[in-house]
């Protein structure tokens, strides 16, 4: 038996983390790397205190290349088609879905739709998000990543190319039913498609994961940006039809592809102890949860309050379009930049609470806070959109690698299950930040008006600045009590 009590192995991979920022947060790119101890080799161990930290059965999986870990050079082939695959099939989505929000009114509205039922249906899109991520992630294992996201991203080219012909549909209550059922299937393909998105690239890229998160977002804002011009665009010179036929062929098109050069990710079979369930039993997930609903309100909050509230100081539509560029164009610009720090330094949890640190006085400098001496003006509101949208880049993209290094220091396997719990916990609560920020955002502002909204938000922020704060102190605290008693004694011959 070994002389290793088992309650401070556990105690020692729960408290890793800790140690990874104390020892990787530098540019050399490297880590430390955990030996695996077996029992023969505790029986013959000194009586003295190693200097090492306890060995642990995993190693940090962003780790795994070394110095090598950010260098593109280094991919195969093969890793960059699967890349630039991704990339097509992320920009293709985010065109269709920004591109339609600027003609769906209209073209609903004359079908007999009113206000409310428009609401309706574009808003049951982050609720389908919402329920049925975790149902993608719990049974992304049994199904098989591969084949969760070609059935994903076949079933949004489908409804995508569904969508240009909406001028067709009956009106009235068929059309209602028509748009809902459309909705709820493409977000259904969507949740597919993005869970298992974030799976391949965890799997796939380990090393440069947060740098591909950075370009992933980067894309992803383009898209939305390029889509309700490129969509006008089209639409003048095709008709309705054009912009959505297109897309949708690209969209399917990637799938088609996908079936010979997407490879399955690696599974070793279905452990009921570590899914989901297991998962959100560790009190640090809990933290990047809140993290993660916290960071998509602040992302999606903006969209139909900031335009009221800077109409009144009686701007152009220019500078209001200008404004409102501004802050996806921080955010889009600067998280590759973000991304590749992240990978580089190997520091996620200093990042995230850099980045909340900063999110606070933008926050403030929106409304201007009553708290703060201001009075609202351009200046301010363009100082704090700006910091946002880089510093939200540091708090966002870091947080799906880092539930990823959670649940693997506490023994979870590197595996589909892992990937897949992993990225529909992490879908869910995007999806539901995404819900409350202009729902919730919406009434707060009416109510209170958008400067104490504002103040409150930064206070969710510095709350959870203070229980990252403490959640890592305690896990310091503890981990010092553990290397202080592991003193290793041979076993009585």
């Amino acid at each position: 038996m070994s002389a290793i009590p088992t309650q401070s192995i556990k105690a020692v991979e729960s408290d890793s983390d800790d140690a990874e920022c104390d020892q990787n947060c530098h540019p050399s790119g490297t880590s430390h790397s955990f030996r695996r101890v077996s029992s023969t080799s505790t029986k013959k161990a000194p009586e003295t205190p190693s200097s090492e930290p306890l060995p642990t059965q995993n190693e940090d999986p962003n780790n795994a290349e070394g110095d090598s870990a950010i260098s593109f050079a280094s991919m195969s082939r093969i890793e960059w088609v699967t890349l630039i695959l991704l990339s097509v099939i992320t920009f293709a989505d985010t065109v269709e879905n920004s591109c339609i929000s600027p003609f769906f009114p209209t073209e609903a509205e004359k079908k007999g739709m009113s206000s409310s039922e428009i609401g309706v249906i574009m808003g049951a899109r982050q609720l389908i998000i919402l329920i049925f991520s975790p149902v993608m992630g719990r049974f992304m294992a049994n199904i098989g990543t591969k084949r969760m996201f070609i059935a994903g991203i076949s079933i949004v080219g489908c409804t995508t190319i569904t969508l240009g012909f909406m001028p067709h549909w009956p009106a009235g209550r068929p059309f209602f039913i028509i748009a809902i059922a459309v909705n709820i299937i493409e977000a259904l393909g969507d949740t597919a498609n993005s869970t298992a998105s974030l799976a391949i690239l965890a799997e796939r890229f380990p090393g440069r994961l947060a740098t591909l998160m950075g370009l992933f977002e980067t894309i992803g804002g383009l898209g939305g940006m390029i889509g309700p011009l490129l969509g006008g665009f089209l639409l003048e010179k095709g008709g309705f039809e054009l912009p959505f036929l297109l897309m949708g062929s690209i969209i399917l098109g990637g799938a088609i592809i996908s079936y010979w050069l997407i490879s399955e990710v690696k599974d070793t079979g279905v452990d009921e102890n570590k899914g989901m369930k297991a998962m959100m039993k560790l009190p640090m997930m809990w933290v990047m949860v809140y993290a993660m609903i916290t960071s998509a309100v602040l992302l999606s909050f903006l969209d139909p309050t900031l335009g009221p509230h800077i109409q009144s100081m009686d701007i152009s539509p220019t500078a209001m379009g200008a404004i409102f560029l501004l802050s996806s164009l921080a955010y889009t610009v600067t998280a590759p930049i973000w991304g590749y720090a992240i990978d580089k330094f190997k520091c996620t949890t200093h990042f995230i609470f850099a980045g909340s640190i900063c999110v606070v006085p933008a926050m403030l400098l929106l409304g201007p806070s009553p708290i703060l001496p201001l009075s609202k003006s351009i200046i301010s509101i363009t100082i704090g959109i700006s910091i946002l949208g880089v510093s939200m880049g540091a708090v966002h993209i870091p947080i799906f690698q880092q539930c990823l290094l959670t649940v693997k220091k506490y023994g979870f396997p590197d595996n589909a299950q892992t990937y897949g719990g992993v990225s529909g916990i992490y879908s869910a609560a995007v999806a539901f930040g995404g819900f409350l920020g202009p729902t919730l955002g919406g009434v707060s502002v009416d109510y209170i008006g958008f400067p104490w909204t504002t103040t409150m938000l930064s206070a969710l922020i510095v709350i959870f600045i203070i229980t990252l704060f403490l959640s890592y102190a305690a896990v310091g605290v503890h981990n010092r009590k553990i290397k202080r008693r592991q003193v290793v004694r041979p076993e009585p011959v």
